[in-house]
C-alpha cells in the first residue's frame, strides 16, 4: 500500500516537472491552480490524520465548542489558539466529524502555502523560479506530513508567506491598494497570533517591513523617490492600517478570554504559565542537544534509546 502511494506521488511529480519544458507561460492563475491541484493530490495520497499528541488537545477544545458546552481554556494555553480551533468546528458542522473534515482547514493552509510560494517567488524572481519554488513546496516532506495533522505549524507557515507577500504589495501603485495591503498584513498577523501566541514576536519585524516598504524600491512595486514630507504621511497611514487589522483579532480575543478567567491579558498569562511549568520549555539550553542526540538516558521516551534519533526523525 505504501509502495503504491509512493509510486502515485512520484507520477504526479514527474508530470509536474514537464512544466519546465513549456516555453510560453500558460498564465499565472493557471499555474497556481495546477500546483495547487498537485499539492492537494500529494497530500491526500500521503494522508496522515490525527496523531493523538498535541492535536488531541485541539480536538478536545473544538469538541467543547462543537457541543455548545462551557468553554474553559484554563486547561491549557493551546485552547487559546482559536484560529485553528474554530475552523475545525466549522468544518465539523459542514461536513460532519471525520479524519478528513478534521484535517481539512489545515490541508487548505498546506495547499495555500504552495500557491502563495508561487505568487511570492513570481513577483520577486519571475516564472521559472516560481515554478521551482512551488514544485519544491509541493513535495517538501514536513509540509506534506503536517498538512493533514491538526497542528498550528502549517497554518503559521501559510500566514507567514501571506504577510511577506502583502508587505511587497504595500509598494504597489494606488494609495488605497497600499493601505489595503498594510491592513491585510495586520489581519494576517492577528490570525497568526491566534494560531500561536508566540508569533507576536514577529510583530516588530512586520512593523519594520511595512515602514521601509514605503521607502525602498521593492520588486514588482512602483515606489519612486518621494518628496519631502510624503514619506512620514505614507508610513503613518500604512502603520495605522496594519495596527487596525491586528487589533481586530487581538482585542476581541483578549476580551473574550479575560471575561472567562476574570483577568486581563489572559492569553499572555497562559503562555507565561506554560513557559514556567511545561517540561517542553527549559532555560537550560543543553536540553535540546540532549533530546536530539539522546545523550541523557531517560530524558524522553520517544527517542527509544536510539542515538541521534531526533535528527533522524526530522530528516525522514
Amino acid at each position: 500500500m505504501d509502495q503504491e502511494k509512493t509510486e502515485a506521488a512520484s507520477d504526479l511529480v514527474s508530470r509536474a516537472i514537464r512544466l519546465f519544458s513549456v516555453r510560453q507561460s500558460v498564465g499565472v492563475g493557471r499555474e497556481v491552480l495546477l500546483f495547487s491541484i498537485l499539492a492537494l493530490a500529494i497530500r491526500l495520497i500521503c494522508f496522515v490524520g490525527l496523531g493523538f499528541n498535541d492535536d488531541s488537545l485541539y480536538t478536545g477544545s473544538a469538541s467543547i465548542l462543537f457541543q455548545g458546552r462551557e468553554f474553559q481554556p484554563v486547561r491549557g494555553y493551546m485552547a487559546t489558539r482559536l484560529a485553528i480551533i474554530l475552523p475545525i468546528v466549522a468544518s465539523w458542522k459542514l461536513f460532519g466529524i471525520s479524519q478528513l473534515s478534521t484535517s481539512l482547514p489545515i490541508l487548505v493552509c498546506g495547499v495555500g502555502a504552495v500557491a502563495m510560494t508561487y505568487l511570492l517567488a513570481h513577483r520577486i524572481f519571475g516564472a521559472p523560479v516560481a515554478r521551482i519554488s512551488a514544485l519544491l513546496m509541493c513535495v517538501f516532506p514536513v509540509n506534506v506530513i503536517y498538512s493533514t495533522q491538526f497542528m498550528p505549524d502549517v497554518p503559521l507557515h501559510f500566514l507567514s508567506i501571506v504577510i511577506v507577500y502583502l508587505v511587497f504589495c504595500t509598494a504597489d501603485a494606488g494609495r488605497w491598494r497600499r493601505i489595503g495591503a498594510a491592513f491585510g498584513c495586520g489581519l494576517t498577523l492577528g490570525a497568526a497570533y491566534l494560531t500561536k501566541a508566540a508569533y507576536l514576536l514577529f510583530l516588530p519585524l512586520t512593523v519594520l517591513a511595512v515602514f521601509f516598504a514605503a521607502l525602498l524600491p521593492l520588486p514588482g512595486g512602483t515606489n519612486r523617490r518621494l518628496k519631502p514630507g510624503v514619506f512620514p504621511r505614507q508610513t503613518a497611514r500604512r502603520l495605522t492600517a496594519a495596527a487596525a487589522g491586528f487589533l481586530l483579532f487581538f482585542v476581541p480575543a483578549q476580551v473574550y478570554f479575560s471575561s472567562i478567567v476574570g483577568e486581563p491579558f489572559a492569553i499572555e498569562k497562559f503562555r507565561y504559565h506554560a513557559t514556567t511549568h511545561d517540561r517542553n520549555f527549559d532555560t537550560d539550553l543543553t536540553v535540546y542537544p540532549n533530546a536530539m542526540m539522546n545523550m541523557t538516558e531517560g530524558l524522553y521516551d520517544w527517542p527509544h534509546g536510539i542515538p541521534a534519533y531526533g535528527y533522524m526523525y526530522w530528516g525522514l
